[in-house]
C-alpha cells in the first residue's frame, strides 16, 4: 500500500509543482 500510494503521489505532486512553476514563470 505504501509503495503504490507513493507512486501515485509522486507524479501528481510533480504535475502540481510544474503547474505552479508555470503560472509563476508566466
Amino acid at each position: 500500500m505504501s509503495p503504490i500510494w507513493r507512486k501515485l503521489f509522486v507524479p501528481k505532486s510533480s504535475l502540481m509543482l510544474l503547474r505552479i512553476l508555470n503560472e509563476n514563470g508566466t
